[in-house]
Order: C-alpha cells, then sequence, then structure tokens
C-alpha cells in the first residue's frame, strides 16, 4: 500500500507536470487547456488534435496567460487505426508526460438504427479504444513520477445507466467510468492519482451539432409540464475537472473515490438516483430526457420496423382465420 499520502498532497499532481490533453481544438478540450494554463506549477502542456492551425492559436493565448509555460503542439488523428502509437512516438522524442488527459471524444444522438455502423465503430475507436492504448502507452511513465502522476478521464452523466437515443455515446461513457475505477486500485501502490469527471449536458460547445441534438433541449416532460434538465458550460466542467486530481489527494484515505461530478445540481440528481432506483428505471428517464433534444426522424427507424412488422403478423393471423369456403356438393 503507497504510503506517500503526505508527498502527494504536499506537493500536489500538478506541481512541476508535463501534462498531455487530448481533443485540446475545441469545447472542454479547449477549456481544459485555459484551465491548465492558469494552475500554478505547471512545467509544460502538450496538445494534440487534428486541427493543427487551431492548435497553433491556442498555444500563442495559452503563453500570452501564462509565459513561464512551456506548450508543444502535436496534430494527430487519434481516430486513425495507429494514431495512438503515432502521438506516442513523437511525443517521446521531447517529452514524458507525468498527467495524461484522454479527452477526445464524439458522439451520436438519436435511435440506434438511425445511426450507421461507421458511426458507431468511429466512437467505439476514439472514445474508447484510443484511451485504452494512450493510457498502455503513456502509463509507464506516469508511473515512475510516483505521488506527482495522474490520469484525468472524462466521462459523462449518461454513464450511470444506459442512454436509449444515446446509446454507443453512453455505453462508451460507461466503459471509459468503469476503466478509471479499475485503473486506479491497481496505480494505487504507486500513488498515481486517478480521477474520472461525469459532466452533463455541455452548451456552448460544437459536441451537440456534430452529434445531432440540441443540448438546451434536454428536458423531461410530465405531462403538461416539461421540466429541464440543467446543463453546464465547458469552462465550468473545465475547473472543477482540474481540480478532481487534487481532490483525489485529499480523500485518498477517508473517500477514495475516483468519480466527480462537475456540477452540484447534477450531483444532487445523478447520485441519488442511480443509488436508489433501479438501473431499467434510470435508463428510462435518461431516455425520456434526451429524446427532447433530438428531432423525431433521427429516432424513429426502430418504431417503424417494429409497427410494419406488427400490421404483416396482424395481415397474415387475418388471413390464416379466414374460413375456406366449402365446395358445394353436386
Amino acid at each position: 500500500m503507497w504510503d506517500g499520502g503526505r508527498e502527494g498532497v504536499r506537493k500536489g499532481v500538478w506541481d512541476g507536470a508535463t501534462v498531455l490533453l487530448t481533443g485540446a481544438s475545441s469545447g472542454i478540450g479547449m477549456e481544459l487547456a485555459r484551465a491548465l494554463a492558469r494552475e500554478k506549477g505547471i512545467a509544460a502542456l502538450l496538445l494534440t488534435a487534428r486541427r493543427e492551425a487551431v492548435l497553433t492559436k491556442l498555444k500563442q493565448e495559452l503563453q500570452e496567460v501564462n509565459p513561464d509555460l512551456a506548450v508543444d503542439v502535436f496534430p494527430c488523428d487519434l481516430g486513425a487505426a495507429d494514431g495512438p502509437r503515432t502521438l506516442y512516438k513523437n511525443v517521446s522524442v521531447s517529452h514524458t508526460p507525468t498527467v495524461l488527459i484522454p479527452n477526445a471524444g464524439v458522439g451520436f444522438a438519436g435511435g440506434f438504427l438511425d445511426g450507421d455502423l461507421d458511426t458507431y465503430e468511429r466512437i467505439i475507436h476514439l472514445n474508447n479504444r484510443a484511451m485504452v492504448a494512450l493510457t498502455h502507452l503513456f502509463l509507464p511513465g506516469i508511473l515512475s513520477a510516483g505521488p506527482r502522476g495522474g490520469l484525468l478521464f472524462i466521462a459523462s452523466t449518461s454513464a450511470f445507466a444506459g442512454c436509449p437515443n444515446f446509446l454507443v455515446y453512453s455505453a462508451s461513457k460507461a466503459f471509459v467510468r468503469a476503466f478509471a475505477e479499475g485503473l486506479s486500485e491497481e496505480c494505487r501502490c504507486a500513488g498515481t492519482a486517478v480521477a474520472v469527471v461525469t459532466p452533463g449536458g455541455c452548451r456552448d460547445t460544437a459536441f451537440d451539432s456534430e452529434a445531432g441534438c440540441t443540448v438546451t433541449s434536454l428536458a423531461l416532460t410530465v405531462g403538461p409540464v416539461r421540466v429541464p434538465y440543467p446543463t453546464e458550460h465547458p469552462r465550468r466542467i473545465a475547473k472543477h475537472a482540474v481540480r478532481s486530481l487534487t481532490k483525489v489527494r485529499y480523500w485518498w484515505y477517508l473517500w477514495p473515490s475516483t468519480t466527480y461530478f462537475t456540477d452540484t445540481l447534477q450531483q444532487v440528481i445523478t447520485a441519488p438516483a442511480s443509488l436508489l432506483f433501479p438501473r431499467f428505471l434510470l435508463s428510462r428517464l435518461q431516455g425520456a430526457v434526451m429524446k427532447n433534444s433530438i428531432p423525431p426522424a433521427k429516432r424513429m427507424k426502430i418504431k417503424n420496423l417494429a409497427h410494419d412488422a406488427k400490421r404483416r403478423r396482424g395481415r397474415k393471423q387475418a388471413t390464416e382465420r379466414t374460413p375456406l369456403h366449402r365446395v358445394p356438393k353436386s
């Protein structure tokens, strides 16, 4: 059992850290980069995403905020089959990250059969396979940092139960959460901090338009009453995500939880619901909330196929019940 708790708390995971952040060109990833630039003690920030021009512009912005911070950019498509290995080779030439934040991810909102298989394979590859590959490649260097090493994963409140109309994305984030929780226990002997944050609907990003939903329309409809679902700003999510890796240290022995919420209201709603409600009921509630943010045309294929199949069975049964006309005797 690791006994360096006091050292970890005193120095902090960010003290002298070299942080590798994926998906840094937009949304939560960009706000994470800005939050990290304001964090005291970080020595180097390594940014990766597909769009090099955006990363270069962000690098200039961060260095203006913190001139003492070394910022390097590594353009890379982690959605490609060899993306994680390529990034590892490029980064390892000049850096050994002590903190990894595999933030890059994609999603699709809509009925399961309303999305195509290529989209789902991309979600699984980027949200899960690339994350596992990056963790496997960079973890030895992170472990060598001892109590100053860390991993910060980005999941979602949809990870607490399967979310209809957001099915593959929510399943991919459930994988992230489970992976982080298990890895935390394995890395505990080295004193490595592992945290996973579960933000809810994130507004003011391109994620909802790319996924095909409207985050601000998330709501639970009960009869004539429409109850809006609380959404979060990416800046706030990033702020609490950065803090979560420090909180792991302070609560190491008293409450060694890996999962952290990024919003108090989300915590008040989701934490009791995930403990008290049966998973099937929580899944239905999440699906009901998600349904209002998606155009009807994007969540009708299974229902239409089921309706057509039922109609065909009805016609067949009606035919089978029709009596044959008796041929009159001559």
